[in-house]
């Protein structure tokens, strides 16, 4: 029997795309595929001939009448022909199935670079289709004449938690509200509106229930959508331009039958959980920066919280009515709006889970920013707690770790930048240098050849002979960067990373 506190995986997350959730003019998935494929790969710096392998996130179910999407991307990026490509589904955790493929791909040392992609094509099928094929993640045996579809299995849930510990419909109004909210400042999200708990709450025209005691605003949306990432392992990542590292990738299986189990103490997510912050080596989901969590109904995400252990059994709602997970609160959850208010496009839903963490992790996030955000855990849920997958997430290359920063008294003295270390080396690139007590933005100059033992403070000159996903300025998908020139001509490349005081000395980074 396999030992759930297993080393994490020894990969890292190193380019991402995503493109807006909604109604997309995109006809079909392999369009969307090809919205998101080559950019993630030029997002990482790489080319399309070091992807060693691919695997794609497609629930399909009805939504395409295209069963066999695997080579779908071939069309938009050729120079993946021959390659091996793999097609993974599981229900609404689809898209971090394909992850996990990509990771025991990695682990098993069968290449260095792998392309994960997601998506799916929904707003086209009609409403009434749409709930009947949702019915697949569902017992179909025992649960398939459950009035409202998949909206009605989880209605039931919250009849029967309400049963239980009481009315909660405060608490799910709470919920909406808060990923209404935070998704206003997502610019992927489908919905980026701010309804208020008292719309949320209110039964009416606007907000029929759909399946009592759920209304609209307790529903994830229906969507159209992709996100991809670029993985490698955890050696090749100290070169990349930037990286993500996992420090925890669980999946914890559960009947599939709802009758099968105490559907209301949803345990599966609750197992993978405590296995994640076990391998992880952290003591509790309070150690986590943020969350980003599975709404697809708002009933979800409080017993969630349970779940996770942010709150005990039955009192889920303290989290979200003490403000707890709010923007501002303790433990974030769903910063991005979640799939409340970004949207749900199934297949993509797990791997734009992982694109936003990413960026959060390496300050990228623009609106979506948390102050403070170092490590960040994310549940990707299939079925209603049948599939449970829980992903821990650290960027790499942050302040106190992956590469050392000097004392700020330092600022115009020069230094070494040798084949095993990377430090700022004062130039007159920095625009900012910050008091003890702020964040920062210091002027980082990485070494480009392993050859270079010494760098002379540099002077910035216009941009050129860049990758061109770092020619990409003004978004969220990569840093700025420019190419100087040190006195004595050797090329090096400026990127801005946000740190936090104090600098002290870390394990050197390799740019090797």
């Amino acid at each position: 029997m396999p030992d759930p506190t297993m080393a994490a995986p020894e990969a890292c997350i190193v380019g991402w795309a995503h493109t807006p959730f909604g109604r997309a003019e995109a006809p079909d998935i392999e369009t969307l595929l090809a919205q998101v494929g080559r950019a993630a790969i030029e997002d990482a710096g790489i080319s399309p001939a070091d992807i060693d392998a691919g695997f794609v996130g497609v629930f399909g179910e009805g939504f395409t009448n295209q069963g066999f999407p695997s080579s779908l991307i071939l069309q938009s990026v050729p120079e993946l022909r021959f390659k091996p490509i793999t097609r993974y589904e599981n229900a609404c955790a689809t898209g971090t199935a394909a992850i996990h493929g990509a990771l025991d791909f990695l682990a098993a040392k069968r290449g260095r670079f792998a392309l994960v992609l997601g998506a799916e094509k929904m707003t086209a099928t009609p409403g009434a289709q749409v709930g009947e094929i949702l019915l697949n993640a569902s017992y179909r045996k025992t649960e398939q004449d459950i009035q409202g579809g998949f909206a009605g299995v989880f209605g039931r849930i919250a009849e029967a938690y309400f049963q239980r510990h009481g009315d909660q419909s405060d608490a799910l109004a709470a919920i909406a509200a808060k990923n209404h909210k935070n998704g206003v400042d997502n610019p992927y999200a489908q919905m980026r509106k701010d309804l208020g708990f008292a719309f949320c709450r209110a039964e009416s025209e606007k907000n029929p229930f759909v399946a009592p005691p759920l209304k609209r605003t307790d529903c994830s949306l229906v969507s159209d959508g992709a996100a991809a990432l670029i993985l490698t392992d955890a050696e090749t990542a100290k070169a990349m331009q930037k990286a993500v590292r996992f420090r925890a990738a669980v999946q914890v299986n559960d009947f599939l039958p709802i009758a099968a189990r105490d559907i209301i103490r949803f345990e599966g997510p609750q197992r993978a959980w405590q296995q994640a912050l076990d391998q992880a080596g952290l003591s509790a989901v309070t150690d986590l920066s943020f969350v980003e969590t599975h709404d697809c109904f708002t009933i979800a995400e409080l017993l969630e919280y349970e779940a996770m252990g942010l709150a005990k059994e039955g009192q889920g709602a303290r989290a979200i009515l003490d403000g707890v997970t709010a923007a501002d609160g303790k433990l974030p959850v769903n910063r991005s709006g979640g799939l409340k208010s970004k949207g749900h496009p199934i297949g993509a839903t797990g791997i734009s889970m992982h694109v936003l963490t990413a960026m959060q992790l390496t300050g990228t996030a623009g609106a979506m920013q948390l102050p403070k955000a170092d490590i960040g855990g994310i549940f990707n849920m299939g079925g209603a707690a049948v599939a449970n997958y829980v992903s821990i997430l650290r960027a790499r290359l942050r302040g106190r770790e992956g590469f050392a920063l000097p004392e700020p008294t330092r600022r115009s003295q020069p230094s070494q930048l040798s084949s095993r270390s990377m430090t700022c080396s004062g130039c007159s690139c920095c625009t900012q240098w910050p008091a003890p007590s702020t964040r920062c933005t210091p002027c980082i100059l990485v070494q480009a050849s392993s050859r270079m033992r010494r760098s002379a403070p540099g002077v910035c000159s216009t941009p050129q002979s860049l990758p061109p996903a770092m020619k990409i300025e003004g978004t969220s998908m990569v840093r700025p960067a420019k190419t100087c020139a040190s006195a004595s001509n050797s090329p090096v490349v400026r990127q801005r990373y946000h740190c936090s005081p104090p600098w002290k000395p870390v394990r050197p980074y390799s740019s090797a």
